[in-house]
């Protein structure tokens, strides 16, 4: 019965609009589709509805084609939900797989925005893995061997924020690719990568970073050692760069397992770099936003800086709904205030004003 429902919403599209176009059909319901699966499905206790989710998930991400790429943010906190869920990591590992692939053919530019978060996801499987091979290791193989082998150019431009994987006989031609595309590196390009790496807006790439960073420092202690005895400006800047990064690590908010775990490995390679002679280290820039700024100046740097990213890295919907919610609110209350500013202006005679 399920796959008529394409069909079927093909013929209630072509009555109420005369076409169709199902992705511009459902362009509206979408994400309040996907939230009544998620609440009403996905979270239930029951398990065959549970993976009803997942085949309805997959039906609606075939249905919207070109338009997929607007919902990326929506449908992989979903995914990676039913991945993280013992239950369910054989279906959402397929759904995810059809996922990318769908996303590579409708939108190739967009899977840059998901490769390296796809990675940290299932780097926990191969580390499981390495010693007990479970019957996830094949799909996660394919997976991994899908984004690397078809986006090459994007590997290479991300290759900061990936790690390499365990040395298993399944991934010898996945992690020889990462190493193509890493190339030979200077261990101070390998840290500014890595001040990159830790930078970045997932909490799960961030972590999978810091834990590569205990590892590089573990293995490569005495030039790291050299390198903090220099006297070279653009080493002292590397260096100023990770201790920043890595302060900012221990700082993190930590309302997840994740969180909390990335805080003590950050810790943990502010241990290893040791007591730095504050003198050789740049003092450490605290961006504040000016007070003094227009309304306009102060919504953008809320979306901008804040609100989008907490949208696009949110670990689960209920944080990712509230981003949504405060972005919403804030445009409405722009769009408010940019009417009254033109009605005032008409009434008192001043030339129009266009606010960005």
């Amino acid at each position: 019965r399920l796959a008529r429902v394409p069909q079927m919403i093909k013929d209630i599209a072509k009555v109420l609009t005369g076409a169709e176009d199902l992705p511009v059909f459902l362009r509206k319901d979408f994400v309040r589709l996907l939230n009544i699966i998620n609440r009403k499905m996905l979270r239930s206790d029951d398990f065959l509805l549970r993976k009803q989710a997942l085949n309805r998930i997959e039906m609606l991400i075939r249905m919207m084609g070109s338009n997929l790429n607007t919902y990326v943010p929506k449908l992989m906190v979903l995914l990676l939900h039913a991945v993280g869920k013992e239950s369910l990591q054989m279906e959402g590992l397929s759904v995810l797989h059809f996922f990318i692939k769908q996303l590579a053919k409708v939108s190739p530019s967009s899977i840059k925005h998901i490769i390296s978060q796809v990675f940290a996801s299932l780097l926990p499987f191969l580390e499981r893995d390495k010693e007990n091979p479970s019957i996830h290791l094949d799909k996660v193989v394919k997976i991994l061997e899908e984004l690397v082998f078809k986006n090459r150019v994007i590997l290479k431009q991300h290759i900061s924020e990936f790690p390499p994987l365990p040395s298993i006989p399944a991934l010898v031609q996945v992690n020889q690719e990462i190493e193509d595309a890493r190339g030979t590196m200077a261990l101070k390009d390998q840290l500014r990568d890595v001040v990159d790496g830790l930078n970045h807006e997932n909490l799960n790439v961030r972590y999978m970073v810091a834990c590569e960073l205990r590892k590089l420092l573990n293995l490569r202690w005495k030039d790291i050692t050299d390198l903090i005895t220099a006297e070279v400006g653009s080493d002292l800047d590397v260096l100023s760069s990770l201790i920043t990064s890595l302060l900012r690590g221990c700082a993190e908010e930590s309302r997840t397992a994740v969180g909390q775990q990335l805080k003590l490995v950050c810790a943990d390679c502010l241990g290893a770099l040791g007591a730095v002679d504050p003198a050789k280290v740049k003092g450490f820039s605290c961006q504040r936003f000016k007070i003094q700024c227009s309304d306009d100046d102060l919504i953008f740097e809320l979306i901008h800086k804040h609100l989008a990213r907490a949208f696009r890295s949110a670990p689960d919907t209920g944080i990712q709904d509230s981003a949504a919610l405060a972005i919403q609110e804030l445009l409405s209350l722009l769009v408010v205030r940019r009417h009254w500013m033109r009605m005032l202006q008409l009434r008192s005679g001043l030339p129009m004003v266009v606010t960005r």
